[in-house]
């Protein structure tokens, strides 16, 4: 089922650095990443820009399963 889905890019709004490469289901805003779901991760520190130290979201979990917690306005994605 992962892979019918669509692959975005994530990219921090501040500085325009490619954080993730994600799976995402649906559509609308991006307020979580489950970790399964991440398929290429560019930063050093989970929920940090590399290029500009700016935190973009913190670990959670979210229904038993390991996640990433955007913070609102911090990214976009194409």
């Amino acid at each position: 089922m992962i892979s019918k889905l669509p692959t975005i890019t994530v990219f921090c709004r501040k500085c325009g650095q490619e954080l993730l490469r994600y799976r995402k289901g649906g559509t609308g805003f991006l307020r979580k990443c489950y970790e399964h779901k991440i398929r290429e991760d560019h930063t050093a520190q989970r929920g940090v820009c590399p290029r500009c130290g700016s935190v973009f979201g913190r670990p959670a979990i979210i229904k038993q399963l390991p996640a990433l917690k955007i913070v609102g306005g911090k990214v976009y994605w194409r």
